[in-house]
Parts: structure tokens; sequence; C-alpha cells
């Protein structure tokens, strides 16, 4: 009769710990930049692990901004609601937007956008800032909240139930065995119980400003002088580290000391001043990036000069 006390002890245990998490399945299924200013570069694409998701930009001017687009699943046969009293930790520097298409409840057997920006709000005092910040976005199950919450009066009265007759067990016959699953019940319900009431959508936030990074311009050679792109870098960066470094956002790409004679190969080249006029020089990947203005095109054919 003991064995058989303990065993169903434990079944109700085990049954009620898995019950509730069965349900925490919900979890973001996709992240997308909407949108983003032009300045801002993203240092590390954002990343997704269950309900929790990484942001990870630089900005460079105030009211630089990135803004993600997050679809969050939901599968249970619950409903979950965004809490209202959600307050993102923002400084002087940083501030964080959320924002619902429609309504805050995530119904279930469906998905549920939802909106996100980060933004430079306030210029830096110092030249470079580093904010890493770790944010929640609190899910309350609309059925067991604190106004219905009547499965959570369920688990309470089958805890307080569970717990006498594990004291009643230990009390009576005294044996180590029943004193074990006493432990075992106790440090198991309040994770079941709690559970739902816990469930969060994390934000892993690394936001950096650079306040005082120099630029240069690329243009299209030979084209519209209008056509052109500015960029970023750090100072003492030679080409070769700028191809593969956060700043060249577009992926550019040119042939180490190409020209405009190299066919088919996409060169890079500036101008450089001879006695009275100016020269057209390739660039090398040890070369030095500068403040100035660079050309790119591709190489066409060009016959030898006699």
């Amino acid at each position: 009769m003991k064995k058989i006390f303990i065993i169903v002890l434990l079944f109700i245990c085990i049954f009620s710990y898995n019950v509730v998490f069965a349900e925490d399945t919900i979890k973001i299924s996709s992240i997308d930049i909407e949108d983003i200013s032009d300045n801002t570069l993203i240092n590390k694409e954002p990343q997704v692990n269950g309900l929790s998701f990484s942001s990870d930009a630089t900005f460079f001017e105030v009211n630089d901004f990135i803004k993600y687009k997050i679809t969050v699943n939901n599968p249970t046969p619950e409903d979950y609601i965004l809490s209202n009293d959600t307050k993102f930790s923002d400084n002087n520097y940083i501030k964080y937007k959320y924002e619902v298409d429609g309504d805050s409840i995530i119904k279930a057997n469906s998905t549920k956008t939802m909106f996100i920006t980060v933004s430079y709000n306030k210029e830096i005092e110092e030249s470079n800032y580093e904010y890493k910040n770790n944010m929640a976005l609190n899910l309350t199950n609309l059925n067991n909240n604190p106004k219905t919450g009547s499965s959570n009066k369920v688990l309470t009265i089958v805890s307080i139930l569970m717990i006498v007759f594990g004291m009643y067990m230990v009390m009576k016959y005294g044996k180590k065995e029943n004193l074990i699953v006493l432990i075992i019940c106790l440090s198991i319900l309040p994770l079941g119980v709690f559970a739902i009431e816990t469930l969060k959508i994390n934000i892993e936030s690394n936001i950096v400003i650079e306040k005082e990074a120099p630029t240069f311009k690329i243009c299209a050679h030979n084209i519209n002088p209008e056509s052109c792109t500015t960029y970023r870098y750090k100072e003492g960066m030679i080409w070769n580290k700028w191809l593969t470094s956060k700043y060249n956002y577009n992926q550019l790409t040119f042939e180490n000391d190409g020209s405009i004679c190299n066919y088919g190969s996409r060169y890079l080249m500036h101008y450089v001043e001879n006695d009275d006029s100016f020269i057209e020089q390739s660039v090398k990947y040890t070369d030095l990036v500068e403040s100035k203005t660079y050309y790119t095109g591709i190489g066409v054919y060009c016959p030898e000069s006699n």
C-alpha cells in the first residue's frame, strides 16, 4: 500500500509539471529588418532562439534607427497577451519602442506580428559608446491570468493536497523514501505553477555609437558624379581590412591594384596630383583608407599606344 501511495504521488508531481510546460512551445518564428536609417550598420544579423533574439547594430548620427519585424507563432490551444506594463530600459542615448500589429492578443494556433525599434536618441558626449541591454516582453496566458485564473486555482489546490499528503506520509511512516518524494514535489511544483506567468520574449541588445568615424565616397567612374555612396571607416584601416568589416555594408569588391584597362575586372582608383595635373592611381589592398573620393568601374580594352 505504501508503494502505491508513493507511485501515485510521484505520478501527480510529474503529470502536473508536464501539463503546464507542454504549452510552453510559443516561439519567434521569424525576424526581419523592416526599416533602417541610411547611416545604421548591422554588426551581426539578428539571431533567434526560441523566445529570444539578439540585436547588434552601430549608429553614427542622432536619429539613426533600426526597426525589426518579429513574427511570434503560438501553436498552443491557449491565447496569450503582451502585457501593457512592459517597459524597456531606455537610457539617455538609446531608445526602444515596441508596437503590435492589431491588438495585443496572440490567439491560439495563430501568429502575431510585432515591431521593435531601436534608435539613437541623444548625442553622446564621448567619441565612442557601447550599450548592452537585456530586456523582456511579458506574455500572459489569458486562461490563467489572475482575473480568470481557474487553472491556477486548480494547480494551487492540487499543490496543497500533494504537500499535505506528502507530510502525512513522512509523519506517519517516517520513511526516507517518503521524505525524498516530498522534496521532489516541493521542488517541481513552484516551477509548474508559475511557468505560465513567467513566459517572456527576451531581447539581447548591443548598440555601438561611433560619433567621430571618418567618411569617404566611392563614385561610379565616368558616370554622373552624383552617383556616389558614402562609407565610414576607422583611422589606420587598410582596404583589405575594410572590405571584410561591417563598414562595407553593401559588399563592395574590387581587384587588387586593378586599372581601367583590366578588361572585365572591377577596379578602384583615385586621382593624385602630378605637377599641374591629376593622374589616375589604382588602389591596392594594402593602401590606407583615406577621407577622399574614390572611383570604381569595370575595366575596358585599352589599345596599346604607339
